[in-house]
Order: C-alpha cells, then structure tokens, then sequence
C-alpha cells in the first residue's frame, strides 16, 4: 500500500512538471516551425520496436517488411539512457509493426519508467497472453493502445486481414482492467473507413461500456511502407464512398464530444478529417511538424525526423543531440516542409504539444 501510495504522489509530481515543461516547449515549437529550425527539443520521440507484424492490415504495408531481429534490451537500456542524457524525463512512444513481438519490451519499459519517462505503446493486442499483460502491469507502463477499428468483430477482423483479432484485443483490455492499479491507461485508436463510418458512434459507445479511458479518431493515410507511387488516396478501396454519409458521422463525434472526456481527437481535427475526405487537397496549406516534433530510432540504432525519409545518424555511435542539429537533419527539414503527403493530417503531427499535455493531465 505504502508503494502504492509513494507512487502516485511520484506520478503527480511529474504530471505537474510535464506541464511546466509543455508551456515552455509550445513556445520553442511554435518559433521553430516558422523558422523551420530547433530552437527546441524534439517533442514526440518514438522506439520503433520492429517493423514485423502477425497481422495482415489493409491500411497498412508494415508486416510486409522481411523478418528482422527486435529490438534487445541492451540495446533498449542504451537508446533510452541516451535520449535521458540529452532530454531528461520525457514521453516515449513504442511502435512497430507489433512492439510485442519482443517479449522483452515490458523489461525496457520498466527500465524507462523507473528515470521517470512516461511510456506509451501501440499494439494490435494479438499477441499478448496472461503472462505478458501481468509484465506489462508490473512495467509501471504509462498508456497502452489498441488498434480497434470497428464495434463489429468481423469488420475489425477483416481490416485486419487475420480472425479472431477483435475478440483477442477486447480479452487482453478487459484483463488489464482487472489487474492493474491506475496504470496502464488504456485507449482505442480508430482509422475512419468505408468498413467503419456508420459504426463511429457505437465505437464511443464500446468505449463507455467496457470502461475504456478513450479513443482517438484518424483519418485514412495511404500505406505506411508502401512501395507504390504515390496515387490520389480516393483510389485507395478503404476510402469513404459516400461523404455525406461520412460527414454525418464525423458531425456525430463532434457533438458527442462536448458531453464527453473520452474522445480525445480535437474538434478542430476531426473537422479537419471531414474536410480531407471531402477535398483531400486542402490539406495543401497545413505545415508538417516532424522535422521539428520527431526523433525516431528503430531496432537497428537508425534515426529519423521521417519514417519516410532516410536516417539522419545513429543512436549507437552518434551524439542525437547532434544528430538533431546536424547539416543532414537540416536539409531534410527543408524536404518535410515542402512536403504536401496527407500524414501530416494525424494527432500526433499537427496537435503535437496537445497530446504530450493529455497524456501528462489525463493519465496521471
């Protein structure tokens, strides 16, 4: 009980110091993006774990990457004491492909958990069984997601190409539930499609009867590691058909979300969404972030402002905080700035400093 207690005092302590450091860094982002240059340090940092994947998705190519080796905890131990050296306590974000394809992760997250970094992972939950969610308790991990997609199993389960994955991640939520104390966090991420757009509402609603802490909405990207050409994204089979009906769905959330805690995308950026459906070209005039946002660094050491640019140094021979300002890193700035791809449409992009204050405000 006593470490219970002694944890959740640590936990405040660090909410409020997170949003002393958000206010500061808003500023330092905000002035760096107009002058395309860090004043700041980068604010949404992410572990790509490995790019493989048990599932099949439609809106991804990720899985289709050749089998590699996932990342160790050696090699977690030295990534995350770097970044710690240069950023002090930050939020980590784990991503892959599925991150728990290394067994190992909750290890390295209790490793990060333990300087004070919050952490944060996205998963599909298809691979996760009794004794991974008790590691994944006891690693202290902040905030968990899961990719659900649809209230209705078989739609889920056909977006992402393999059966039996809704009722698998629903199993792993509701055993979390059971056995954690406060933490993990626990929320859904949607992409809205064709399969989904009348069943957005009933998504809430299996937020509010399973308990779940909340959901984000996204829009359709074209695929991530795709090795097509780029195309019009209403080629794409997934992409709404019909945008009134979409419209009226998404007007849906929006109204839903004045009266609720639980839908954490912005009303400004589901009517941003709306709009891309409607007209993906007026996205034209919205800035990309990721060149002053993101520090990525996969199972390899490899860093990147860009999953879709080529790395910028290595974590485990560079200094990333040289990295960061290095004549590499500089000129693919001036790339991402001109870039007019839809991904930078997506929360964690264009809503940077928000998310890093909800996360600090709402989980802790």
């Amino acid at each position: 009980m006593i470490k219970k207690i002694i944890n959740k005092i640590s936990r405040k302590k660090r909410s409020v110091k997170y949003t002393l450091t958000n206010q500061t860094q808003c500023l330092l982002t905000k002035l760096s993006t107009n002058l395309n240059k860090p004043l700041n340090k980068p604010t949404s940092i992410i572990i790509s774990v490995t790019p493989n994947c048990p599932l099949r998705c439609r809106q991804c190519d990720i899985w289709k990457s050749p089998p590699t080796k996932p990342l160790t905890i050696q090699q977690g131990k030295i990534i995350i004491n770097k970044l710690y050296q240069w950023l002090g306590e930050f939020c980590l974000n784990f991503t892959g492909g599925e991150p728990f394809l290394s067994r190992n992760l909750p290890q390295i997250i209790k490793y990060a958990e333990n300087k004070g970094i919050i952490t944060h992972v996205n998963t599909n939950g298809f691979l996760i069984d009794r004794k991974l969610a008790l590691a994944i308790i006891d690693s202290d991990l902040s905030v968990i997601s899961f990719s659900i997609d649809s209230p209705l199993s078989q739609i889920h389960d056909n977006l992402r190409g393999v059966k039996n994955t809704y009722h698998k991640a629903l199993k792993v939520i509701r055993y979390l539930q059971r056995n954690r104390i406060n933490h993990p966090k626990i929320y859904i991420n949607s992409i809205i499609m064709d399969a989904n757009i009348k069943n957005l509402d009933k998504l809430v609603l299996l937020v509010q009867k399973e308990k779940i802490d909340g959901i984000t909405f996204q829009a359709l990207l074209p695929n991530l590691a795709s090795t097509q050409k780029p195309v019009d994204p209403r080629q794409n089979p997934l992409w709404p058909k019909n945008i009134k009906t979409l419209a009226k769905n998404i007007d849906k959330i929006i109204t839903k979300s004045h009266n609720s805690t639980i839908i954490h995308s912005t009303n400004e950026n589901l009517e941003i969404v709306k709009k891309y459906y409607i007209n993906p070209d007026c996205l034209d005039n919205i800035q990309c972030s990721a060149g002053i946002n993101n520090f990525i660094v996969d199972q390899h050491g490899d860093i990147r402002l860009c999953f879709e640019l080529e790395p910028i140094g290595n974590i485990f021979r560079d200094n990333p905080k040289d990295v960061w300002l290095n004549q590499k890193s500089q000129h693919q700035r001036q790339t991402i700035r001109q870039c007019r791809k839809p991904c930078k449409i997506i929360t964690c992009n264009r809503f940077d400093n928000q998310r890093l204050n909800a996360i600090t405000s709402r989980h802790f």
